[in-house]
């Protein structure tokens, strides 16, 4: 099935079910495909496409814009969090092998690392409270790439 562009630019709310969904499983290539697809059309996402246009080529771009904006977001801790639980990033978590742990794992994972030398945050509370505020922040810088790829926003200037 061909992957197309997005007729309009989807809410921000669309783009964080999406995310939730792909936490579950991280960003394996038919999970993305099953799940994440209303995210290969988007252009952001297509700008990462090379000149392979085949669905698991719009599945390593989503992985790699998603990678690119998961850098982005402020907190240290939904950075964290996002990059062990979607298996984006540092070459411990971007691999194949850590991608099949199950979601119980990867979020025990990133609840060892949420603080650094203080208590471990449980898989539970990862999940309910703090994966979703990270997916929150995320879905933000989405939309606004979004946005600023149909030329709905200004690009902003560039950071310091």
């Amino acid at each position: 099935m061909a992957v197309r562009r997005l007729p309009e630019t989807p809410q921000r709310e669309e783009i964080e079910e999406v995310l939730a969904v792909l936490c579950t499983n991280a960003l394996k290539k038919w999970w993305i495909l099953e799940r994440g697809r209303s995210l290969l059309g988007l252009d952001c996402v297509r700008a990462h496409i090379g000149k392979d246009d085949s669905e698991d080529a719009y599945a390593i771009a989503l992985r790699s814009y998603l990678q690119d904006a998961i850098a982005r977001l402020e907190s240290p801790q939904n950075r964290t969090i996002l990059e062990v639980v979607l298996g984006v990033g540092d070459p411990q978590w971007d691999n194949r092998k850590w991608r099949s742990n199950t979601a119980e794992i990867r979020r025990t994972e990133a609840g060892r690392r949420f603080r650094e030398s203080e208590r471990i945050v449980t898989d539970g509370t990862i999940r309910k409270l703090h994966e979703p505020r990270a997916i929150g922040e995320l879905s933000e810088i989405i939309w606004q790439d979004e946005r600023v790829a149909r030329a709905e926003l200004p690009e902003p200037p560039p950071s310091d």
